[in-house]
């Protein structure tokens, strides 16, 4: 039996009554929290109370990772590393250190690692990874794509905890530690820990793709590049004056069916301006044209002007708009254009993924796929 693709009709995982444009940004808005005003120990008596710890777990660079910790903490020489296997689902705890004992529970500081199976930034990674552990998040602060702090509360065995933490991501790992302290003694150990969460420094970085990637050329034009990951569909090329491909993310709708459920969908077209009369009344065009029975592309909602791109391009524009899935209740999706130039040809990419709220997952790996998808795309002429 040949494998099906259902339409994105059947991806959404959460109905709404109302237009998306009202809940596009809510579940980002809701745990983007700014950090907390807490105390912080000056510096200097940081340094003098504490040692520094140089670490290389399993002798592994890409683990290599250096923190600050009080000299009164001791490191757990056995547990965290008798359980551990790297994985691309589940964290590993590699190391682990624990404060000095108390009335009560210890406080501790662990690190753990997890492969990363697509492209994400660290504040996506932890957003997702708060969602599914269904954390408390008190406070962000966003470093940069590679790097996120955060206070939240958890409970574990029914006592209440505090933990201050940072994700880092290098290459396709995502290292993330934690200063955990029972509730009971955050007040007083609230300025050491971020003391500890901003010493955690992870030796190398790595700005290696997450997945491997193929080169899809149109003919001596133009290339992009896309993750295996991603389906594509080639399209018969009737003329050098316009050329498409669609990439499809995909994926089975469980272990024992051949069926595929469509999670997201890239297009590209590169189009002469010969036939470009008016670059603003093409991208109406091309925006109606994406209209279906089922799909209606609404109003704009945000202009993003952080895109890299090839140095040879130029941005006309990158902008996301609401869209309906007609066919269902109303399910919400973003619909992403973006518009470059180069020599006598304009790109068009376009992506269509469920929104933020809708999936918070693949509209985080869709988008970073779009921005790749961008960032490669390269004229071949000179």
């Amino acid at each position: 039996m040949k494998n099906t693709i259902v339409f994105l009709g059947m991806l959404a995982v959460m109905c709404f009554a109302c237009s998306p444009s009202v809940f596009a940004q809510k579940i980002v808005d809701a745990l983007k929290k700014p950090m907390p005003e807490l105390p912080v120990m000056p510096e200097e008596d940081f340094l003098k109370q504490s040692t520094l710890h140089k670490e290389i777990p399993f002798g592994e660079d890409r683990l290599a990772y250096s923190v600050s910790l009080p000299k009164n903490w001791t490191k757990d020489e056995d547990g965290a590393l008798s359980n551990f296997s790297f994985s691309n689902k589940v964290l590993g705890e590699i190391d682990r250190f624990y404060g000095p004992s108390r009335v009560g529970q210890r406080s501790y500081f662990s690190v753990q690692t997890v492969g990363l199976e697509y492209k994400l930034t660290a504040e996506q990674w932890l957003i997702i990874h708060v969602l599914e552990n269904g954390y408390t998040l008190e406070g962000m602060r966003v470093i940069d794509d590679k790097r996120v702090e955060v206070i939240y509360v958890l409970i574990d065995r029914d006592i209440t905890y505090v933990a201050s933490a940072v994700a880092q991501i290098s290459g396709a790992n995502v290292l993330f530690s934690q200063y955990v302290v029972p509730v009971s003694n955050w007040a007083e150990e609230a300025a050491v820990s971020q003391r500890v969460i901003d010493s955690f420094k992870v030796k190398f970085i790595s700005d290696s793709f997450v997945e491997q990637m193929t080169p899809y050329q149109f003919l001596d034009v133009a290339e992009i590049q896309y993750p295996n990951s991603w389906e594509i569909r080639t399209k018969l090329l009737r003329s050098v004056d316009i050329m498409s491909v669609t990439l499809l993310n995909v994926k089975r709708k469980n272990d024992f069916s051949q069926t595929k459920l469509l999670r997201g969908k890239m297009e590209v077209y590169v189009m002469s301006d010969y036939i470009v009369e008016d670059i603003d009344d093409q991208v109406d065009l091309f925006i109606e044209q994406a209209n279906t029975s089922q799909l209606v592309i609404q109003e704009e909602f945000a202009d993003y002007e952080d895109f890299v791109v090839d140095e040879d391009i130029e941005v006309i524009q990158v902008k996301a708009y609401d869209a309906l899935d007609q066919s269902r209740t109303v399910s919400s999706y973003e619909y992403w254009l973006a518009v470059l130039t180069s020599g006598d040809y304009f790109y068009f990419l376009s992506l269509l993924t469920p929104s933020r709220d809708s999936d918070y997952y693949d509209w985080a790996r869709n988008t970073q796929t779009f921005r790749i998808l961008v960032k490669s795309t390269r004229p071949l002429f000179e």
